[in-house]
């Protein structure tokens, strides 16, 4: 018996609208398990499960992902007060101090045993404006969205020389929440800094890879690779080429696309609030073209020079500089004898002793060959 599921996007310039992509991604995981089809239109995905219960399979997987990810120290914060009060109690049905991991492990487990999601639900998002407010709603009133869900900033003006801001609600129903608590399990990319940081996929990427010859498995396998990392993304040029780095084994899939972009969410808390630091989209498909060419002879130092610059207790500005040059010169920016020279030339100290950033010959001349 096929299931179909109509899920209307959350509108553009949402994080909610990230977490449903990720939500989506997820239920490619199982496409070569079981017959997965999807139709997009009007800003809506129609989704065709082979069997019934193909949902709630996703729901674990997205469980699975999450605490895989807990018991590999991918910590995050602790749950704000006003969602312990107000939102914990109502969707799971207990009142204590979890995280916001716990929080979503405990809505996707209370999802799979009661097995009660009203699918209709997907169908309903709204967002009304006046010039006051600004209302967003995902299925019906029932539960306000939690701090992070909800971290958009609408300042439009100014009254009386003093920033203006609109008031902002944002409500959504019990399934949407299990919905988005999936999401996050694949988005949701470590805390660090005082900020959370989220990976997930831009629109453009979900749709062609949906229209490409690439199994419906290998989207989801990349981005749990990508979450799973546990490092600073900053400085964001070295994390960028990190991320294409460990990625890279799956270049020839990317390469079908001819770009691979994704969206870098980094949401600060500060004083028991949470607002949007920063949004990016990123192609990682240059660098993963790039990185594909130079890993046999380089991996090993790449490896370490990158991991070190994203190490707060290991960085050195050294490397910092390697990781600018060696990016400027995949886009050409940078002839290749100054990230090759500068890399062969400058030592870095790790412990009592030194060392060159790129310690290997065979490594060298691979990247001036490729750098050309």
């Amino acid at each position: 018996m096929f299931l179909y599921v109509k899920l209307k996007l959350p509108p553009e310039g949402y994080f909610v609208r990230d977490l449903t992509l990720s939500f989506i991604v997820l239920t490619m995981q199982l496409g070569d398990q079981v017959h997965i089809g999807y139709d997009y239109m009007d800003d809506s995905f129609e989704i065709k499960f082979e069997k019934t219960r193909t949902i709630y399979d996703v729901l674990n997987i997205a469980k699975d992902i999450l605490e895989d990810k807990i018991a590999s120290k991918l910590r995050s914060p602790m749950m704000n007060i006003n969602d312990i009060n107000y939102v914990l109690k109502r969707i799971v049905g207990v009142k204590a101090k979890l995280t916001y991991n716990d929080l979503m492990v405990k809505v996707l487990e209370k999802a799979i045993s009661q097995r009660n999601l009203n699918l209709e639900e997907l169908k309903v998002v709204s967002e009304t404006r006046s010039p006051s407010a600004v209302s967003v709603v995902l299925g019906n009133r029932e539960v306000t969205a939690i701090q992070p869900f909800k971290i958009e900033s609408y300042e439009k003006a100014l009254a009386l020389n003093k920033p203006y801001s609109l008031k902002y609600e944002m409500r959504l129903s019990k399934t949407w929440y299990t919905i988005l608590a999936a999401g996050y399990a694949l988005a949701y990319s470590g805390f660090t800094g005082g900020e959370m940081v989220f990976i997930s996929p831009t629109l453009t990427t979900l749709i062609k890879t949906l229209e490409h010859d690439i199994p419906y498995n290998i989207l989801p396998s990349i981005l749990t690779t990508a979450t799973s990392l546990n490092v600073v993304p900053e400085p964001k040029i070295a994390y960028l080429l990190y991320l294409a780095l460990v990625l890279s084994e799956s270049y020839r899939y990317v390469q079908t696309l001819g770009f691979f972009n994704i969206v870098l969410t980094r949401i600060a808390l500060a004083q028991n609030v949470y607002t949007l630091y920063e949004r990016t989209e990123a192609n990682l498909e240059p660098l993963m073209s790039f990185i594909s060419k130079v890993r046999n002879e380089c991996s090993k130092d790449l490896k370490y020079a990158l991991r070190r610059t994203l190490n707060p207790r290991t960085y050195d500005s050294k490397l910092a500089t390697f990781a600018t040059l060696l990016y400027e010169g995949i886009f050409k920016s940078k002839p290749p004898y100054e990230t090759v020279y500068y890399g062969v030339r400058e030592e870095i100290k790790v412990n009592s002793e030194t060392r060159r950033i790129i310690s290997s010959k065979e490594c060298a001349k691979k990247l001036w060959d490729e750098l050309q």
